[in-house]
């Protein structure tokens, strides 16, 4: 799964803490706008327990790249 943290109807952080709890072994990876610095990035990074985290705007080489090393490729 591919997710953002500031979605229109849902909270990204939430979203994947239910994804978790239904199947804790689902592959995330997140991609945001949020600075990576600071107290907010320090929380988020806290409860998303080692997903993966790129900074928006991201290249189709990176995504590709950060989506095959979840994928074990």
């Amino acid at each position: 799964i591919i997710a953002d943290i500031m979605m229109p109807r849902t909270d990204g952080v939430e979203m994947i803490e239910k994804l978790r709890e239904r199947n804790p072994d689902v592959k995330i990876l997140v991609v945001t706008a949020i600075s990576l610095s600071g107290p907010h990035y320090r929380e988020m990074k806290r409860k998303l327990q080692g997903i993966p985290i790129l900074q928006k705007p991201v290249t189709k080489d990176v995504l590709i790249s950060k989506v095959n090393d979840l994928l074990g490729g």
